[in-house]
């Protein structure tokens, strides 16, 4: 047996080397997951460098579900954000909250009540930037001079100041400043009839084939009211959601006075841009029956309204956490019994069956954890892609946060600490001497 045993030997001793380091790290057992975690990492590497298929295919089945996964939360995102009226640059929204108050009308709902006055002292405190209340409806309008059948258009009722801000993606300063037709609550001053309009709606108002152009009088059917409204700008809108809508955006007052909102000065929620000084607790007591909320929050209730969005998200996750699971057990279940005779030689040598199964564990994780990157790698160039649709104008409800990154990270080290049972019972089931020996 000397002569058979010779290489045997060798290989021993040259395997050893690393592991026996392990053991004696100082004794401690923070030195020795030291150690295995950096034996770990250089084998994945080494694996990983020789491109070995088992390995590309565990990482590649874990990018895979943290990419689908990423962009389904993103989809979902999006799809709340684009029910917002407000642009990166709304600080807060103030809306209707409980019953209705000495300040909140009831007019199809809950509704702000007074929002002219409340919206000019908004602007005049301290660190508030710009602020305007809108008002959501739906008309009938068509252009005045052609027979083309009037379509239903949003519209949106603000009152635009001097700064360019934005509603639905719509630009505001392209209305003439303040509101003409209010006239102090007297609804009897000058009509404006102004209007802005997305490229959706001057599509939808157009004739077949073509779209209503700036200067075109609007007519709206179905009211006894004389004046209608004439297209001032055609705009492009800001990315995804209400304003990829046919929306147009016009003066408060006027929309109040075709919607019936004229004897409660009503509007749906007010808008306020700020220099960043201006705390939500400082607008709480603009109204008393109101709430004040943040992108976030508001993001926050609108997802827990709309049981879709969180639906597709929740599916997403399960459907990422099973399949990338199964992934990892199978693939890694490979290479860990193709491994057999190593652990077994890592066993001859003294490495203790704890420290096998912690070496197994580490690798599964740090292969969880490159899928992972890779995964949100992928979900970067899938954003990408969306926003270079959006130059060429297609649109799609894509949110992107960098809290999403970390996100898809904490999923696939999820995944391979649920994939770790079965792998570490299989990595166990090695026979030493017998394995060494052979």
């Amino acid at each position: 047996m000397g002569a058979a045993s010779t290489p045997t030997v060798t290989g021993v001793r040259r395997m050893s080397e690393g592991p026996s380091e392990l053991e004696a790290d100082s004794g401690t057992r923070r030195g020795r997951l030291r150690g295995l975690a950096g034996l770990a990492a250089a084998r994945l590497g080494h694996r990983l460098r020789e491109r070995d298929g088992q390995t590309l295919l565990s990482v590649g089945g874990v990018a895979v579900a943290v990419a689908l996964l990423l962009v389904v939360t993103s989809v979902s995102a999006g799809l709340v954000t684009g029910t917002t009226v407000g642009t990166d640059e709304t600080d807060y929204w103030i809306l209707p909250e409980g019953s209705a108050g000495s300040a909140v009308t009831a007019v199809e709902g809950q509704r702000l009540g007074q929002v002219h006055p409340v919206t000019e002292r908004l602007t005049a405190r301290p660190g508030v930037t710009d602020a305007t209340p809108v008002l959501t409806g739906v008309l009938r309008l068509g252009p005045a001079d052609s027979d083309v059948e009037p379509q239903y258009v949003v519209v949106l009722g603000v009152l635009p100041g001097a700064s360019e801000q934005r509603v639905a993606g719509l630009p505001t300063n392209a209305l003439s400043p303040g509101d003409p037709y209010y006239a102090n609550g007297s609804y009897n001053g000058t009509w404006t009839g102004e209007a802005v309009v997305s490229e959706s709606a001057a599509s939808t108002l157009g004739p077949e084939g073509g779209q209503v152009e700036p200067g075109t009088g609007l007519r709206v059917a179905g009211t006894e009211f004389d004046e209608g409204f004439t297209v001032s700008t055609v705009a492009t809108t800001d990315g995804p959601g209400i304003g990829q809508l046919p929306v147009a955006v016009v003066h408060l007052a006027e929309l109040q006075r075709l919607t019936g909102g004229t004897s409660g000065d009503v509007a749906d929620q007010i808008l306020v841009s700020t220099d960043g000084s201006v705390a939500a607790e400082n607008l709480d007591g603009v109204y008393p029956n109101a709430q004040v909320l943040t992108r976030g929050e508001l993001l926050t209730s609108r997802a827990q309204q709309s049981g879709l969005p969180v639906a597709m998200a929740a599916a997403a996750l399960v459907v990422a956490v099973v399949v990338g699971t199964l992934f990892l057990v199978t693939t890694v279940g490979f290479s860990v019994l193709a491994d057999a005779e190593y652990r077994a030689v890592l066993a001859a040598i003294g490495v203790s069956g704890t420290s096998r199964a912690t070496l197994v564990a580490g690798e599964t994780l740090a292969t969880a954890g490159v899928g992972g990157l890779v995964g949100v790698g992928c979900w970067l160039v899938a954003a990408a892609v969306v926003a270079l649709l959006g130059v060429f104008g297609t649109a799609v409800p894509f949110a992107v946060r960098p809290v999403f990154g970390l996100y898809g990270l904490l999923v696939a080290l999820g995944v391979g600490l649920v994939a770790l049972p079965p792998l570490v019972v299989v990595s166990r089931r090695t026979r030493a001497v017998r394995e060494v020996l052979r």
